[in-house]
């Protein structure tokens, strides 16, 4: 937990009103989220593991595009696959694959919405396998 703090800190800053720098073979590539290895798969090769709560939530987050999802919604998400959710444990979850997305690719944002709630923001991002958790 302490190197990824040590990374997030020592990130440059981003400006919301800049746009982020993306070059050609980046803003052409394609994502695909794959649930038995909890991978999210770049085109070009790059991939990023993400803990299995956080797999879970974005894959929830890609069934239902341009919805934003309250903390309690997620906390209802997690209990098939996580014992003993709790609020904090869903905002810890959420904080680290934020964090995650935009290391990986900084078009990829889960964003905050109003009264505590989150939402999936950029590119489409298709699943490669069935999913951990049971079809609502």
């Amino acid at each position: 937990m302490r190197s990824f703090k040590k990374r997030v800190q020592n990130a440059s800053p981003v400006s919301e009103d800049l746009p982020m720098p993306v070059d050609a073979a980046a803003a052409r590539a394609t994502f695909e989220l794959d649930l038995n290895t909890c991978t999210v798969r770049r085109s070009d090769g790059r991939s990023l593991s993400l803990f299995r709560e956080e797999a879970a939530l974005l894959a929830y987050m890609l069934d239902h595009p341009h919805r934003p999802f309250s903390s309690v919604e997620l906390i209802q998400v997690l209990e098939p696959i996580s014992e003993g959710c709790t609020l904090p444990r869903v905002h810890s979850n959420i904080y680290r694959l934020r964090q995650n997305l935009i290391m990986f690719d900084g078009r990829l944002q889960v964003l905050p919405a109003r009264r505590m709630s989150y939402h999936y923001s950029g590119p489409e991002i298709r699943r490669v396998t069935v999913s951990l958790l049971p079809q609502a």
